[in-house]
């Protein structure tokens, strides 16, 4: 077994083949110069911050893999007795971004661009010229705007962003060279599957949840829209009629976990436009007849047969232990946009609270 300081020096050198480290607790690494690394949090950092903070010993490190199941970088995990005291409901608090942004007297609807991901239609500007541009809304991404770095290069730094008439000064921007790769890939086939969409106007990155920090945020992905509406509203839900589940959610690595029982076995799930896909983790699937969704409780309310009654997809069972390795709680659904499609979700940033409702006359 290789020690800690054989390992640093193997982090440092892996940048030109592959090649295997293994960590001081017998974990074993693989890396290669694409190999992403990124903080407790899950913003990237750079190898050698990554192996600087690896040394601490507080921290290990656990794999990242992509929507394929393939590996492609670590995330330094706190080790024992550097983590918060396990929690309920709302136990980690997601972190805000103050972002100036345009106050509203009453709802405001976004128009999105529906094709498996949801796509905001967003103008930017860079102090001299506008340029307009699609973006994923990712309620897995807490940075407000994630743009492709050769576009950040050739464009500058967004000033202000704008989109249904609101406009947003000086929001947060970060860069991911994961999703740079994963955005290459997705314009390269799109282009090429919706050419009237994506032809003349390529994705150009992400917007996380933080660009509406200013405001309740209702999703509505089978229909393509976004309501904001004013955060000191009295009315927390979108519609009128009382929610079909109502549940607090954690905050851990600034991302929305909120806690759910699967086929009667409890945990948390992720909730992440960022990804079209539903995923329950196999362990807690059941088979016969291809029942593995026979209940998915929120709020105390089982959803499960909304799902079948909208006609909405049931979840893919697959390994979610890998993706989502907690020592506080476990991820046991991973829910993109297949998953809320039967419901608008409003995000309660203030209470910490997600609401499930039903649209009217459903």
């Amino acid at each position: 077994m290789r020690n800690s300081g054989q390992l640093l020096v193997l982090l440092a050198a892996a940048t030109m083949a592959c090649c295997f480290a293994v960590s001081a607790s017998g974990q074993q690494m693989r890396i290669t110069p694409d190999t992403v690394f990124k903080d407790h949090t899950g913003a990237e950092i750079e190898r050698e911050e990554f192996r600087d903070r690896l040394q601490t010993g507080r921290y290990r490190p656990v794999p990242i893999h992509d929507d394929e199941g393939e590996l492609i970088g670590y995330r330094l995990n706190p080790r024992e007795g550097e983590l918060p005291a396990k929690g309920g409901p709302g136990a980690g608090r997601v972190q805000q971004i103050a972002i100036d942004s345009t106050p509203i007297g009453g709802p405001v609807t976004i128009e999105l661009i529906r094709f498996n991901y949801l796509f905001i239609p967003l103008e930017v500007f860079n102090g001299e010229e506008w340029a307009s541009h699609l973006f994923i809304f990712d309620t897995g991404t807490f940075i407000p705007i994630i743009m492709l770095e050769e576009l950040r290069g050739e464009f500058g730094t967004i000033e202000t962003a704008r989109v249904a008439g609101l406009e947003f000064e000086r929001p947060t921007q970060g860069k991911s060279e994961h999703i740079d790769r994963m955005i290459h890939r997705m314009n390269d086939r799109y282009s090429q599957e919706s050419p009237e969409i994506f032809g003349d106007r390529p994705i150009a990155g992400v917007v996380g949840i933080n660009m509406f920090s200013n405001y309740l945020v209702s999703v509505d992905a089978r229909e393509g829209l976004i309501t904001l509406r004013p955060m000191d509203s009295e009315q927390r839900t979108l519609f009128d009629a009382d929610p079909v589940a109502k549940t607090a959610y954690r905050g851990d690595q600034h991302n929305i976990w909120f806690p759910v029982s699967v086929n009667g076995h409890e945990g948390y799930a992720h909730l992440d436009t960022g990804n079209p896909q539903f995923h329950i983790d196999s362990r807690v699937a059941e088979g016969g007849d291809g029942e593995v969704f026979r209940s998915f409780v929120v709020g105390g309310m089982n959803l499960a047969p909304c799902y079948e009654r909208e006609g909405a997809a049931s979840p893919n069972p697959r390994p979610l232990g890998g993706r989502y390795p907690f020592d506080t709680f476990e991820v046991i659904a991973a829910v993109g946009n297949h998953g809320i499609e039967p419901f608008v979700v409003t995000v309660d940033r203030r209470e910490q609270t997600l609401y499930f409702e039903r649209r009217p006359g459903k």
